[in-house]
């Protein structure tokens, strides 16, 4: 007999409460659930307004929406390293949504992009597929 994965969330982990402090802090990811039904989510916008409210509820912090591209100097990943990067491998893998924004080519002979064509940042969590 086969079972239905049990989806109930039970107490969140460290590590759970740790990425959430973080999307609050510094890596604000607006991510809303589409615009029409071109999913099984019903549409739904990301609510900046509720989601600063939430963060300094459950974590007394505003969030920085900017702050990744402030810290690390903007989007241009190629010219920033020029000018002080060096013995760097940026790993994705393909399959990974966010490897959309990953370092996919070679910067120079020391900044190196390696990249598996079916991996993803989190594949050791995903249930087997056949």
């Amino acid at each position: 007999a086969s079972h239905c994965l049990n989806m109930k969330l039970g107490e969140f982990d460290e590590t759970f409460v740790g990425y959430a402090w973080q999307t609050c802090s510094e890596m604000v990811m607006p991510v809303g659930w589409g615009t029409n039904n071109d999913s099984m989510f019903p549409p739904e916008k990301f609510d900046m307004q509720g989601f600063i409210k939430n963060c300094k509820h459950k974590y007394s912090v505003l969030p920085r929406p900017q702050w990744i591209t402030t810290y690390y100097g903007g989007h241009d990943m190629k010219l920033i390293l020029q000018k002080f990067g060096s013995n760097i491998i940026f790993s994705n893998g393909l399959k990974d949504p966010y490897s959309s924004a990953g370092v996919l080519e070679n910067l120079s002979d020391s900044i190196v992009a390696v990249y598996t064509k079916n991996g993803t940042h989190c594949e050791d969590l995903s249930a087997p597929q056949e």
